[in-house]
């Protein structure tokens, strides 16, 4: 999906097709989108690892505006004590705060803001942690990736644009699998 298409979306759409991304990604859907009382948690999902997701959604047409610290302070407030979160995110179509950017590090909350939407929706990065993993903005993990000189999907995969064409990256199969390839990453 073009970020165009993304931005153009309601709330609650957005909210859908994130839940649509995971479920790409192997999860099972517990809950789709927010609805009353939902404690800060737009998406509850369960990994293939048996490890639960809980997600909030922030979808804006003011693309300028950053997102505060309070929504994630009411995400790590509710996420793990009242939903049993195994993995807490925010995912936006904006970019955080570096108040909220910094909260989001100190408290492992991971971070799909525009960059790293792109990524997951255009080209099936996916963001969920492996082997017990911790949150890292994805933001910068393409340098994370490439400059710690190990393959490019052993913290996550690289986003074809980024792939210096010397490492080991994921490639997407017609069936919707992936498989370890190794050189330029496919554009």
């Amino acid at each position: 999906m073009v970020l165009d298409t993304m931005d153009a979306l309601s709330a609650g759409a957005f909210e859908e097709w994130t839940a649509w991304l995971l479920e790409r990604d192997g999860c099972k859907i517990i809950r789709r989108h927010d609805g009353p009382n939902d404690q800060g948690a737009d998406v509850i999902a369960i990994t293939a690892c048996s490890r639960r997701v809980v997600l909030q959604c922030k979808h804006s047409t003011k693309l300028r505006n950053r997102v505060d610290p309070r929504y994630l302070h009411e995400l790590n407030g509710t996420a793990r004590p009242e939903h049993g979160a195994d993995i807490v995110g925010i995912v936006t179509n904006r970019m955080l705060s570096d108040a909220a950017q910094r909260f989001a590090m100190k408290h492992q909350i991971h971070v799909i803001d525009r960059p790293a939407l792109k990524g997951w929706a255009t080209y099936g990065v996916s963001w969920l942690p492996s082997n017990g993993q911790t949150a890292v903005s994805l933001s910068t993990w393409p340098t994370y990736g490439v400059a710690a000189g190990r393959a490019c999907d052993s913290f996550y995969p690289l986003i074809p644009e980024y792939c210096m064409g010397k490492a080991e990256h994921m490639s997407p199969l017609p069936n919707g699998s992936r498989e370890r390839r190794r050189g330029p990453c496919p554009t």
